[in-house]
């Protein structure tokens, strides 16, 4: 049954590089087409430098630069900061000003701090033909080789595409 215009999973094959079938439900698919009907207005290739704030403490816009380095202020009602662990905290650490010296959300003087990695790194590829990991002995060279060798291996297997993926970063750990 398709859901809000995503048609259901029919588990083609793998959902990191996308869905061919359309029922993947990532944001470029969820969140955006229904805040664009609702009157967001979508600004790509831009770096927000700062979140600005108003006399009352309150967000009220951003600083970026554009594609071509351009700084902009682009003023807000709302600012929602979701830049991973390392993005989020480089903008609120930017976003100093007289009522908050150390940057925004950091009375506690600990954001940007504590950053734990999870240390893991993951390749992969498409094949022509199906292969199964009891059957290739690539699948177990993979994993005492390094990113480059796992590539050279995937392509000299007939792989067509490969990909990688980096760390998982959160804020967290002791």
């Amino acid at each position: 049954m398709d859901y809000e215009g995503r048609a259901k999973c029919i588990n083609l094959g793998h959902c990191t590089s996308g869905c061919a079938q359309g029922a993947k439900a990532s944001t470029d698919i969820t969140y955006w087409p229904a805040a664009i009907r609702a009157g967001i207005e979508l600004k790509t290739r831009c770096r927000v430098r700062e979140i600005t704030t108003n006399e009352r403490g309150m967000a009220s816009g951003v600083v970026y630069y554009d594609a071509d380095g351009v700084e902009h202020f682009q003023p807000a009602e709302v600012v929602i900061l979701a830049c991973n662990a390392v993005g989020t905290a480089r903008i609120l650490l930017n976003s100093a000003s007289a009522g908050f010296p150390t940057g925004l959300a950091n009375s506690s003087g600990l954001v940007g701090k504590n950053l734990m990695f999870h240390p893991y790194a993951r390749i992969a590829g498409y094949f022509d033909e199906k292969i199964t990991y009891r059957l290739s002995e690539n699948s177990r060279r993979m994993l005492d080789h390094s990113v480059t060798r796992a590539t050279e291996i995937l392509r000299a297997a007939g792989a067509y595409d490969v990909w990688h993926e980096a760390p998982i970063l959160e804020v967290g750990g002791i």
